[in-house]
């Protein structure tokens, strides 16, 4: 499946970079996620590197389009750098993907707090479980939680970020209904 796909989109990059870059990069990530699951972790990185440079070269030139994917890119590298004890590259890609989308949601509110979300849940995650510190985990999932609450109404898939935050705050003894209607 990926693999095939892959070399395909390869091969058609090489006449046509620009039109086929971009699926050459999606399909390097999504084998990479195939590979991380398959505990494949020295060829999932590889595949997240290699997406995360077309990415970068990709947003260069067209950064409303492809930051999104360099964010994304980084977030799922940082996480399976993480399952790898490697929490200092983790940490600085994790860092990095929350820099760009915190700039990018100056510009398109809705789209990027989602993508705010996601990072900080993962940073909430990160500091609870890989590199313990219960007040940058607390810190990240509260924020995490206000953007969450602003969007309830309109994004009802938004239960999982909800969800994850409260397991965070109970792994850290505090009472989720209290923390939650501060948020009100």
């Amino acid at each position: 499946g990926f693999q095939e796909a892959l070399e395909i989109y390869r091969d058609l990059s090489r006449t046509d970079p620009a039109s086929n870059q971009p699926h050459v990069a999606i399909t390097l990530n999504n084998l990479a996620d195939l590979q991380c699951e398959r505990s494949d972790f020295e060829s999932a990185e590889q595949g997240f590197q290699e997406a995360l440079k077309i990415y970068r070269d990709l947003s260069r030139t067209n950064p409303e389009t492809y930051l999104p994917y360099v964010a994304m890119t980084l977030n799922n590298l940082a996480n399976l750098q993480s399952k790898r004890n490697d929490f200092e590259s983790a940490e600085q890609c994790f860092q990095e993907a929350l820099e760009i989308c915190r700039d990018r949601a100056y510009t398109n509110l809705d789209i990027s707090l989602l993508d705010v979300t996601t990072t900080l849940i993962n940073l909430g995650v990160f500091y609870q479980k890989s590199v313990p510190d219960k007040d940058r985990s607390l810190a990240y999932v509260i924020e995490a939680l206000r953007i969450v609450s602003s969007f309830k109404k309109k994004k009802p898939f938004l239960e999982r970020y909800v969800a994850i935050a409260v397991a965070v705050l109970q792994d850290w003894d505090m009472d989720p209904k209290e923390v939650l209607s501060h948020l009100q």
